[in-house]
């Protein structure tokens, strides 16, 4: 039974090193697989079925793991007096390095910043990097809570746009207004013209500024605006004995910016004068479309105005209420004074009334026709329905007369006053039903 347990001869001691021997590179390191132990020597026996030998080399097979080219390949972890014994280094343990190898690459955090080199540490500790992460996120989230309040709320975005276009728009018509009404005051005139005059005078003055002017009394005293806008104002030839006499052979440089101040002055005039003119022709235009305007609108209302009320009077339903009856004055004068109330509540104003009583009388006006117009929807109901009920009680009349029995015996003609009580008294008592409703 011992020769079955044996595995294999037990390696030869390694020789002591020589004293004081020169270093020598640190040896690689040996993998040790318990499935390869004993390779390059004599195979052993194979062991008898269920022996302990064989027993121990299954066990070794199942904690060596698959064979290499497998799924997974794991090299049996040997403990350090067993690395020492083979002459090779010890191999670091694989659970301690990734327990104490940093969650990103050594140097840089995980945005790829560089993290400055601790000389102490030669890795960084992956709290430390959580707690800097955790600062930078807060850092973060407060600086878009900022931004979000100053940024514009997505639901008034598109109302925002509109005001801000409309206002552009009016903006830009006020602005062409001006350019017709005062020229001056618009920002083209301030950047077309009166800034390049402004910047003319500004190079005369910084060019001729050391100039000196001779004076009546004798002394002389700098150059100074009034005396270019004196040149400006003159003829050129009065202009140019004038500069010579002033400043001699510097009178070419005096008057060339004369020249260039009088030019942008006149295109200023010119410019404001043009103004002028076309604002007044565009008055004059805008005033001749407003009356065109002002008489087609008027002519369209004039129009569709009798076409409305034409159609109101020949309406097969309503058109009765508002023709005159041929014969009866009665109902007709009640229908003219209507009109005639209707037409001057709408062509009064009150806040157009010259006293407090007037402007009473045209409110009381107003009034009266609104709850005139009211009421027509329902005096047309309820009359409907009392024709309806006079039709009714006339069928009725009509049926009751035509079952009346006759008179027979002596020939006598029926009393008046039966035949009153009868079909001539039940509809005389009708209509003062119907006139009292």
């Amino acid at each position: 039974m011992a020769e079955d347990v044996a595995v294999a001869p037990a390696p030869a001691p390694a020789p002591a090193p020589a004293p004081k021997a020169p270093a020598l590179p640190s040896a690689p390191k040996i993998e040790i697989n318990a499935s390869r132990i004993g390779e390059g020597a004599e195979p052993p026996p194979a062991p008898k079925p269920g022996s302990a030998r064989a027993r121990m080399l299954e066990e070794l097979q199942k904690k060596a793991g698959p064979e290499p080219g497998t799924e997974r390949e794991e090299k049996p972890k040997l403990k350090l007096h067993e690395q020492k014994k083979e002459g090779a280094e010890p191999e670091p343990d694989a659970e301690a390095d990734a327990e104490a190898a940093p969650a990103v690459e050594a140097g840089k955090d995980a945005a790829g910043d560089k993290v400055p080199a601790d000389p102490k540490k030669g890795k960084v500790s992956p709290w430390k990097l959580v707690e800097e992460y955790k600062a930078k996120l807060a850092r973060v989230e407060s600086e878009k809570l900022e931004t979000e309040k100053r940024a514009i709320p997505a639901d008034k975005w598109k109302e925002t746009n509109e005001s801000l276009v409309a206002a552009q728009k009016r903006l830009n018509d006020l602005e062409e207004e001006i350019r017709y009404v005062n020229y001056s005051k618009s920002d083209e005139f301030k950047t077309k013209y009166e800034a390049p005059y402004q910047k003319a005078w500004d190079r005369a003055m910084g060019e001729l500024g050391e100039l000196t002017v001779e004076l009546e009394g004798g002394g002389e005293r700098g150059l100074e605006p009034k005396d270019i806008l004196e040149l400006v104002n003159l003829p050129l030839g009065k202009a140019h004995e004038l500069a010579t006499e002033k400043f001699g052979d510097l009178a070419p440089e005096v008057m060339a910016h004369r020249k260039e101040i009088r030019k942008l002055f006149d295109e200023q005039a010119a410019a404001l004068d043009e103004a002028r003119k076309s604002g007044a022709e565009r008055e004059k235009t805008t005033a001749e479309n407003r009356q065109k305007q002002f008489g087609e609108v008027t002519t369209q209302i004039k129009s569709t105005w009798s076409k409305v009320n034409d159609e109101i009077k020949a309406d097969p339903k309503y058109g009765k209420f508002f023709t005159p009856i041929e014969g009866d004055e009665n109902v007709n004068q009640r229908l003219a004074k209507g009109f005639e109330l209707a037409d001057r509540a709408f062509s009064e104003n009150p806040m157009q009334a010259k006293s407090a009583e007037e402007r009473e009388a045209i409110v009381k006006r107003h009034a009266a026709v609104r709850n005139r117009a009211a009421a027509f929807g329902r005096l047309v109901y309820e009359n409907g329905l009392k024709d309806s009920r006079i039709s009714e009680l006339e069928k009725l009349v009509a049926e009751y007369k035509g079952s009346e029995p006759e008179i027979k015996g002596s020939g006598a003609e029926k009393p008046a006053v039966a035949q009153k009580s009868t079909m001539a008294g039940v509809l005389e008592e009708l209509r003062k039903k119907a006139k009292r409703g």
